[in-house]
């Protein structure tokens, strides 16, 4: 049990660290096409940040 549980926090990191990315690609976009973009897609964006922000804050507990 002890040697799963660190790989599974691994690759619970690693899916972390991808979000954060693809979410930075996703605010870069946003910015770069921001007139193009609609609000809902902005909303959408935040709503992301914010389950990660609580995935985050759920592991660490």
């Amino acid at each position: 049990m002890n040697t799963n549980e660190p790989k599974k926090k691994s690759i619970f990191i690693y899916i972390v660290e991808f979000a954060i990315g693809y979410l930075s690609v996703l605010g870069f976009l946003s910015v770069a096409f921001f007139d193009r973009l609609p609000e809902t897609t902005n909303l959408l964006i935040v709503s992301l940040i914010l389950t990660t922000i609580i995935l985050g804050l759920a592991e660490k507990k």
